[in-house]
């Protein structure tokens, strides 16, 4: 739960609140397609962060490092979900991906399984733009394969915030960037 000004607000609501913000912030570039490269761009960097705390530990500059990689790649995915208004479909909180998935040790297969399910997003993200063969391979149910892809996503990152206990830290992280996008006028706490 993310309060700001003494309105609450569910985590993944808020995330896309922020999405929404920087889409107003930096009007250009804001497709389908650009979201998936700023997904493989910002995977990249999660991915990179995971493997940094699995190899040297997990302290202070890693973990902040590794929320932010996480509240990226999280704003990436709502943003463009709602590219394609599949946000109403989404749950609102991160704690129902984390019911999906009892916390457990993590292996570097599971950071790898981050990529994976990032390449799947952008995949389903072409099968929403009708990309031919994508079209042809996977058929015509390109909204619930995008949902499935999402929850797959999300449930492998949650998996991490769970294992190195970063769910206060994420929304804390959160309350911040949203706090700070408000202030500059890109995102409207009265409405």
């Amino acid at each position: 739960m993310i309060t700001i000004n003494d309105t609450t607000l569910e985590n993944l609501t808020a995330i896309y609140h922020m999405a929404l913000g920087l889409e107003r912030w930096f009007p250009n570039n804001n497709s389908a397609f650009a979201y998936g490269t700023r997904l493989c761009e910002e995977t990249g960097e999660l991915v990179e962060a995971l493997l940094t705390v699995a190899d040297k530990g997990l302290n202070a500059e890693s973990k902040h490092h590794l929320v932010k990689e996480i509240e990226d790649v999280l704003q990436i995915i709502t943003g463009a979900l709602g590219i394609y208004g599949l946000n109403d479909r989404l749950p609102d909180t991160l704690a129902r991906f984390a019911a999906a998935e009892p916390p457990q040790a993590v292996t570097k297969n599971d950071i790898i399984a981050v990529s994976v399910c990032s390449g799947q997003f952008a995949d389903a993200i072409n099968h929403m733009e009708s990309q031919g063969i994508k079209k042809q391979k996977r058929g015509d149910t390109p909204d619930d394969r995008l949902l499935e892809k999402t929850h797959a996503l999300i449930v492998r990152i949650v998996l991490f915030l769970q294992h190195y206990d970063l769910m206060d830290d994420l929304e804390k992280q959160i309350e911040a960037d949203y706090l700070s996008l408000a202030q500059r006028g890109f995102i409207d706490l009265n409405g």
